[in-house]
């Protein structure tokens, strides 16, 4: 994963990059991933492309049952100000 992220970044030097914390209210991981891949298709559909994604920090997911997800996307940002 980190490998991917490292190779997107460097492909894109003029970037933008969008995080979003996302809670599970889910225990299982089916229903985890389902929600993980809901996420990443709303945001591909507005040009977004999925970097990565690493277990939220405990103090933001003590109070979901599933715990949570912090999830990153990576754009040009000259494709981005044309799209305004």
């Amino acid at each position: 994963m980190e490998v991917r992220a490292k190779k997107l970044l460097s492909q894109i030097p003029n970037h933008e990059i969008q995080s979003f914390f996302i809670p599970f209210t889910a225990a299982f991981p089916p229903g985890k991933r389902a929600v993980m891949e809901k996420k990443i298709a709303e945001m591909e559909s507005q040009g977004w492309i999925y970097l990565k994604s690493g277990e939220a920090n405990l103090l933001k997911t003590f109070k979901y049952r599933g715990g949570g997800l912090n999830i990153s996307f990576i754009r040009d940002a000259k494709s981005s100000s044309t799209t305004k």
